[in-house]
């Protein structure tokens, strides 16, 4: 399905009125897409979180993703629900990587009617991604994206570059919840 108008697709920018001074909102802004293209942290369609893993997944990679999914499921009302195989009807699909520009990324590849992605794609760059910690980080990160979050200022995995989190903030899993 085609991607709906750009005006469909973008958010407008939240101002803060303190006194007289305009002040730019957090930059958590939840929803719609942005990133190139529009391509990045759309609102999916439901909160059925159906993955797969490509066959060229490692076991580590696998299993930092999967963990993330579960801790998604655990602590928001997402619920996953994995496959065997990946197909066009699987909303989030896992692909390991090698020379990205990025650690890992994420990208809605199909949108629906209402602007709402039907089914993304997650690399993580195995050359980059080294240890547990930056992979269990990295998959937290690019899943929130697939819940629709945007990069926060929160000490949580939505945070940009190499960390250590691997959970989100009550404020991101409140947006997590609410979808809206």
């Amino acid at each position: 399905m085609n991607r709906p108008t750009r005006a469909a697709a973008t958010m407008v920018a939240a101002v803060i009125l303190v006194g007289s001074v305009s002040v730019p909102a957090s930059a958590d802004d939840f929803g719609g897409c942005y990133g190139p293209d529009g391509a990045e942290g759309c609102v999916p369609d439901n909160f059925e979180h159906t993955f797969c893993f490509e066959s060229n997944m490692t076991s580590a990679f696998i299993y930092h993703s999967r963990n993330a999914m579960v801790y998604l499921d655990a602590y928001s009302s997402y619920y996953d629900n994995e496959q065997s195989s990946c197909s066009a009807a699987t909303d989030v699909v896992f692909r390991q990587s090698s020379g990205i520009p990025a650690y890992a990324d994420y990208q809605c590849l199909d949108w629906n009617f209402w602007g709402r992605c039907e089914q993304a794609r997650i690399r993580l760059d195995a050359a980059d991604l080294t240890t547990s910690a930056t992979r269990r980080h990295s998959a937290c990160h690019e899943i929130g994206h697939s819940g629709g979050l945007r990069h926060g200022g929160t000490v949580d995995c939505m945070r940009t570059g190499l960390r250590s989190e691997s959970n989100y903030s009550s404020h991101h899993i409140g947006h997590l919840n609410n979808r809206n």
